[in-house]
């Protein structure tokens, strides 16, 4: 072989092995984000939503269904549902992100708390905001085995 070939040999040996390394380090991600933001829209609150997917195999076990908002007194309460799609139990933890009106999180250092989703089972999680800035969330969702990830 000579040098040229020999170089770009290793040259594609460390490109495929660089993108195999990005697409495994993308692939173990651990988490599933539940996301909402109340507007006032016509002098009625309502919940804008969105889901950020990390762990397609969590995601592929537990999907979130459906996601509501009030407010109790001033604080800011949430209840997102979880439907498990496979037939074993799934453990989970979860956690809420609090937000301010500028998207500033308020009370940053919420605990994990664990969860457990039974085979084809529907589940609420409910939370209410430490604050009464609070007007947007995220419920983060991760795989207890996978917990240094995320």
């Amino acid at each position: 072989m000579n040098k040229i070939t020999a170089r770009s040999l290793c040259v594609a040996t460390l490109v495929v092995g660089y993108l195999s390394l990005l697409i495994t380090g993308c692939a173990i991600t651990s988490g599933t984000e539940a996301s909402g933001k109340v507007v006032e829209n016509n002098r009625k609150a309502e919940l804008n939503k969105s889901i950020v997917i990390n762990n397609r195999g969590l995601a592929s076990d537990i999907e979130i269904t459906d996601m509501r908002s009030t407010f109790v007194g001033k604080m800011l309460k949430v209840q997102v549902s979880l439907r498990s799609n496979n037939r074993d139990t799934t453990p989970i933890q979860y956690k809420f992100n609090w937000l301010d009106v500028q998207g500033f999180e308020i009370n940053a250092n919420q605990a994990w708390k664990p969860f457990m989703v039974y085979g084809k089972e529907t589940k609420t999680i409910q939370g209410v905001a430490p604050d009464p800035r609070a007007k947007e969330f995220k419920l983060k969702i991760r795989d207890p085995d996978s917990a240094d990830d995320y």
